[in-house]
């Protein structure tokens, strides 16, 4: 995401067809971040809870990002120009950059948590009960 943006800032600046290069080079940096970001939402989260989660995460991503962003992009670009649209954009991609880097502080604290709850409803398991209770 920090390298995207830069570029995608640098597309309203480039002529055309150069600019679609900084396009294509800005959006593959926005989704290089799915992978890592599905893997912490899966490293994070109770397993119990882990579908949900996703859910949520899918829905937030499409409610804000496919359905809302359209709109209020034309808008802008109709009520100010296209560079101040995208302008925002670059904006709004700065700031979750922003919340990435505020979220590493939180990583390993969070990881080792659920590691934490799961070992510990572990307990048990494969643990073949002793005395009257033994299965034979």
């Amino acid at each position: 995401m920090c390298l995207g943006f830069p570029l995608l800032l640098l597309m309203v600046y480039l002529p055309f067809p150069l600019a679609w290069v900084a396009i294509f080079v800005a959006e593959f940096f926005l989704f290089f971040n799915t992978g890592p970001s599905n893997t912490i939402l899966a490293n994070v989260t109770h397993p119990s809870v882990r579908a949900t989660a996703f859910a949520l995460n899918i829905l937030l991503i499409h409610a804000l990002g496919d359905a809302v962003s359209p709109p209020v992009i034309g808008w802008i670009a109709k009520s100010y120009s296209w560079n101040v649209a995208f302008g925002w954009v670059v904006a709004i991609m700065f700031g979750a950059a922003g919340f990435w880097f505020v979220g590493i502080s939180f990583l390993e604290r969070d990881t080792n948590r659920a590691r934490g709850e799961i070992a510990t409803e572990g307990r048990g398991f494969g643990v073949i009960p002793s005395g009257s209770d033994a299965v034979t």
